[in-house]
């Protein structure tokens, strides 16, 4: 690794040894930033497991290297890396590599051959201008979906459908929808049902409170205190967040099961 703090660094996890000095060469002579390198997935998993670099890029090199099964494993681990920005590198990347890229949660792809302002163009894009980071069921990583809150029922619904899309609003449909997403995957994932029920509930809030529509922010705040018991209370089921959840969307709660 090159001097410098390993949290100010760059990982380059590629197997053509060149690629990784012309990476190093352009980010050390334009940026002043770090790096250290991987060769493989295995290696790269290990950098990344003990450091939270500033920034990743990964080489779409199969079979060494498959950057968007390396990336989707990263978002969905528990590494404090997880949310570092990935730039993925690939030679005439068709489109559905580059869609496949950005559902695994890539923020930027690089053509290669690529000249130093192409390099440093994705490194400013991710750096300097951060998206909203999305945590979902299906997709884990930047924003880059459409808000769409006309998908849930309940008296709320009509609410969405009537009012204007300002940011607020948007923020609080794509959340209940995330949310019963969520609720729908506990059995399969429940650790990322959880993660992504306590950072939805996080937005819903926020966004209640700024459109000062305090209902929902109080019945927010009260999922919130559920989920943070939740689990050690033997309490994080479907059953469970669809009658908490029930509340925000105004809907009838779901029956209990009988003993």
């Amino acid at each position: 690794m090159n001097s410098g703090s390993a949290e100010q660094a760059a990982v380059i996890v590629d197997p053509d040894r060149s690629t990784v000095e012309l990476v190093r060469a352009l980010l050390r002579s334009s940026r002043r930033i770090p790096t250290m390198a991987a060769a493989d997935a295995t290696a790269a998993w290990r950098l990344l497991s003990l450091h939270r670099p500033k920034l990743v890029f990964i080489a779409h090199a199969p079979p060494q290297i498959n950057a968007p099964e390396l990336t989707r494993e990263l978002r969905r681990s528990t590494l404090a890396a997880r949310q570092a920005p990935v730039v993925m590198l690939a030679a005439d990347p068709t489109e559905s590599q580059i869609m496949a890229a950005r559902d695994a949660g890539v923020h930027e792809v690089l053509r290669r051959p690529f000249t130093l302002s192409d390099l440093t163009l994705r490194v400013d894009t991710v750096l300097n201008k951060p998206r909203d980071w999305v945590e979902a069921m299906g997709y884990v990583g930047p924003d880059r979906r459409r808000f769409n809150s006309a998908q849930f029922a309940g008296q709320r619904r009509r609410r969405f459908d009537r009012e204007a899309a300002s940011p607020e609003i948007a923020r609080i449909g794509q959340a209940l929808k995330i949310m019963k997403g969520a609720i729908e995957g506990i059995d399969s994932d429940p650790r990322q049902a959880l993660r992504a029920l306590r950072v939805q509930v996080e937005e819903l809030q926020a966004a209640a409170v700024a459109i000062s529509d305090f209902s929902m922010a109080g019945a927010a705040k009260t999922l919130k205190a559920y989920l943070d018991t939740a689990v050690d209370r033997g309490r994080f089921s479907s059953e469970e967040c669809a009658r908490e959840l029930s509340g925000l969307l105004g809907a009838p709660a779901p029956a209990r099961k009988s003993a």
